[in-house]
């Protein structure tokens, strides 16, 4: 049994299509981690009390769980063939972004990895209330898994860093991304492209700027200070230049453009914490650029995330595991 922390992965046990499982069975291989298979249930005509449900109830509940596990049994058994080190584990559990919170609270995984869902209507992945709770609340990376097509050869792992984030020490939070995309990139091959946007469009209260010339010195003034930091930044690490993209405009458009012309597999991001509010925000790099990437992304937490979901005694749950682990030759 290995004694590096697990890879958690989030399985969608409405569909035998499993792209998360697979990227992070590629990767737990790589780095000889283990896989812990999750699943979440839940149904409210079944629920009753999580302690005292009358027994009907309770074997329905029992029932749910079992089939949950014999799936989870049947992803893991070619998985342990492979000599991968392999724990299955269904909790009945609601809302799912809180249980795989508390799951992580417990389990401490290296990585979380979930599947996004295609949403056909206007043909592409979106993420649900879940996948945006998850960023929130999330304590390790996050990483959400896009139906993109089968990986190229000259895929890239693109770091999305903010070297003046008003909410975190700048070189901590960054330098977490560029490892992690280092981490991926030696896992998965391609390239490491870092970059900055810089957003110069945001409102300044030009009723109270007469001057168009004092306007335009803030904004010199706003690129000017986020390009030399992110040069410095740049400067310090082994990124050859033309791996280094520093852009302007709204992040939320000219990062997913990027994304596709480097043919990234995945953009690796950071989120921070409010000092009163227990969630997280994605910085500069607001939300609403997730669901415009055209690949998967990564969502890196700074070392003092305060997580808002707590792992309690008080909290009750029904749960069924098989942790008969693959133990390699």
């Amino acid at each position: 049994m290995s004694s590096k922390p697990p890879i958690l992965v989030v399985i969608d046990p409405t569909s035998d299509i499993q792209p998360a499982l697979e990227k992070a069975s590629v990767m737990a291989a790589y780095v000889e981690a283990p896989l812990d298979l999750f699943i979440c249930t839940h149904d409210e005509y079944i629920s009753g009390d999580r302690a005292f449900g009358n027994k009907y109830l309770s074997e329905l509940r029992e029932t749910e769980l079992e089939k949950h596990i014999e799936f989870l049994m049947t992803l893991a058994e070619p998985l342990r063939a492979q000599g991968l080190d392999v724990s299955c584990k269904a909790v009945w559990d609601n809302p799912i972004h809180e249980a795989v919170v508390r799951e992580t609270l417990s389990s401490e995984p290296r990585m979380v990895v979930k599947d996004t869902h295609h949403h056909g209507a206007i043909s592409r992945a979106l993420f649900t209330h879940t996948d945006w709770q998850l960023i929130r609340a999330c304590p390790c990376p996050l990483w959400l898994v896009k139906p993109t097509p089968a990986a190229g050869t000259a895929q890239s792992i693109l770091a999305a860093v903010d070297p003046l984030h008003e909410h975190d020490k700048p070189a901590a939070l960054d330098r977490k991304i560029l490892e992690e995309a280092r981490e991926l990139s030696v896992t998965f091959g391609g390239k490491i492209h870092v970059a900055h946007v810089c957003d110069t469009g945001a409102p300044l209260p030009t009723n109270k700027i007469e001057s168009p010339a004092l306007i335009d010195s803030i904004l010199r003034s706003v690129r000017d200070a986020h390009e030399e930091a992110f040069l410095k930044f740049t400067g310090d690490i082994d990124i050859p230049k033309e791996c280094v993209h520093w852009k302007f405009g709204s992040p939320k458009k000219v990062l997913p453009e990027l994304a596709h012309e480097v043919n990234a597999r995945i953009v690796v991001l950071g989120a921070v914490s409010r000092s009163r509010l227990k969630h997280a925000i994605i910085g500069s790099t607001s939300e609403s650029i997730l669901d415009r990437l055209p690949c998967d992304a990564v969502v890196v937490k700074p070392d003092d995330f305060e997580c808002p979901i707590e792992l309690t005694e008080e909290h009750i749950h029904l749960e069924k595991t098989d942790i008969a682990r693959h133990a390699a030759a």
